[in-house]
């Protein structure tokens, strides 16, 4: 499974709102980890972050594009 699909992740995005603002996302899930985990795995979280943020971007845009569509009715 998915890391970005564990309560973990989802409570870090929703505990910083729109994650838009990715140093601010990661500054907080590096909080939230063990005291070492981010030294093993520093570059994984990094790619993983920048992942989830440009998901978030998507459905974000798919929104938005959902709406002008509704106004056009």
């Amino acid at each position: 499974m998915s890391m970005a699909a564990t309560p973990f992740w989802r409570s870090v995005v929703a505990h910083n709102g729109h994650p838009d603002d990715i140093g601010r996302l990661l500054a907080e899930f590096y909080r939230r980890l063990p005291h070492d985990a981010h030294l093993r795995a520093d570059h994984d979280l990094d790619r993983l972050g920048q992942e989830c943020a440009m998901v978030m971007r998507r459905i974000d845009r798919y929104f938005d594009g959902q709406g002008a569509q509704a106004q056009d009715l």
